[in-house]
């Protein structure tokens, strides 16, 4: 992919969507995307290559140049939900992100603490059952 229209209809194509909402969601009006995709403009604003890397994980250089990887990072975010919830974590301040990082920490660790809880009293409670067994096996064959 040689050519920048070509490397934006490739965009449009992987993100599932119309021309016509891609365009919507990248922020230009739909004959502005067919300008592009047709080679009439040459250019992308700042916004379009920030939304492409943000919403469709779309490397800025990889559009503008075709160099290096497609993507903008190793993942590529499919779900709308998880999109909308990594976009509002990317636009906090640092400080704010500080935070939510922490509670995220903190989370997994009292869900580690809690598994490790369960596995115990699913251990205890085997035991307990073979205890219990081993006892009915004497008291039968005793009796």
């Amino acid at each position: 992919m040689n050519e920048l229209s070509d490397r934006v209809k490739y965009m449009v194509k992987i993100s599932g969507l119309t021309s016509r909402r891609f365009a919507h969601q990248i922020g230009i009006t739909p004959s502005g995307l067919s300008g592009i995709t047709t080679g009439r403009s040459k250019t992308l604003s700042g916004l379009f290559l920030k939304i492409a890397e943000l919403r469709f994980n779309i490397s800025a250089e990889w559009l503008m140049e075709g160099k290096g990887p497609i993507h903008a990072t190793p993942w590529h975010i499919k779900d709308s939900h998880e999109m909308d919830k990594v976009l509002k974590f990317r636009s906090l301040d640092a400080e704010r992100k500080k935070s939510v990082l922490i509670m995220i920490d903190a989370f997994y660790k009292q869900l580690d603490q809690s598994e490790q809880e369960n596995e115990k009293a699913e251990k205890d409670l085997k035991k307990t059952k073979k205890k219990k067994n081993n006892k009915d096996s004497k008291k039968k064959g005793t009796g």
